[in-house]
This record gives structure tokens, sequence and C-alpha cells, in this order.
């Protein structure tokens, strides 16, 4: 999730842009995507060979195989592109991000908090080869995210220069 609001009240001394964005832990995000294509009442084939009723082994051995091959699979880091952020939030802290998103744009409405796929713990899904494998699939993801944190403790942008399949960002 990315998102750019114009403040003429108090622009950014970048410019009257503030561009904030929204990450997700990538390993909580392939759980979810399991969840989102595989848990459903209706055998069959979806996409790129991931089938409703799949075990998570294989769906997880398939996603890594071709992370490009989706949008619910693609890295993050590409999806949000060569962007400076003034404020890189944490999906699962949405609320409060929102909360701060509201204190310097008083227009923005409420937003809801939706939780569409119910499943558990992220961790509690790969074992250790698994999890090794995912981050470092996702590795510039896993930074993104950890990179999200520390905006969050000193208040300065992280800088977002991955390199991935998109080239360098």
């Amino acid at each position: 999730m990315k998102g750019w609001a114009r403040s003429r009240a108090s622009p950014t001394e970048a410019g009257p842009e503030y561009r904030w964005g929204v990450v997700r832990h990538p390993l909580d995000r392939l759980v979810s995507a399991h969840s989102y294509f595989c848990r459903g009442e209706q055998p069959g084939v979806i996409k790129m060979g991931i089938c409703r009723g799949m075990p998570w082994d294989d769906f997880l051995h398939t996603a890594l195989s071709n992370p490009y091959g989706d949008k619910h699979l693609r890295p993050q880091h590409i999806n949000i592109g060569p962007h400076r952020f003034d404020r890189l939030g944490r999906l699962e802290n949405l609320s409060a991000e929102w909360i701060e998103l509201q204190k310097r744009f008083p227009a923005l409405g409420n937003i809801r908090w939706l939780t569409k796929t119910g499943h558990g713990a992220w961790e509690t899904y790969y074992t250790d080869e698994q999890r090794k494998r995912a981050e470092t699939v996702f590795a510039a993801d896993v930074e993104l995210y950890a990179r999200s944190m520390d905006m969050q403790k000193n208040g300065t942008p992280p800088p977002v220069t991955h390199k991935g399949k998109g080239g360098k960002y």
C-alpha cells in the first residue's frame, strides 16, 4: 500500500507532497497468500500451479520458485517502486499509522481494519529450512520491513534502494 497526499498548509522540506507507504512482514504475507489461494471450498487450479486445498509445503515451494508470478506474491519492494517516503509503516500497525497520518492531514477519514484470511501466527507455518529459504528469496522485503521499524524509532525515512527483478530501486 502506498499513498501520496498534498499538504498546502505545511509542505515537507522535499516539496509539497508527503509520501507514505505500508509494508507487511514478508513471511506473514506468504501465509496470508496461502490462505487466500488454497483455503477454498472448490478444488481447481487457480494460477501458477497453485490449487485450492494445496498443502502449505507444496504452496510454499511453488510460491518461492516464482515469486513474480502474481501480485499477492510479488516482492513488496517492487510494488512500492523507487519512491522515497516521509513515512513507511507496517500493515500490522495500520490503525496507529493511520492515526499519525490523520494528525498531519485532518481531512482523512477513518479506516477499517479487515482481516480476511484468519490464519494463525506466521511463525508456526515454517520449518527452519523453509524460513531461511523464504527470507533469502524475499531478502529485500525483509530488509525493507526492518527499515520501516528503524523509521518509526528515529523518524527518518529509510532509503528504498533494493535490487530485484525489476532493477535497482
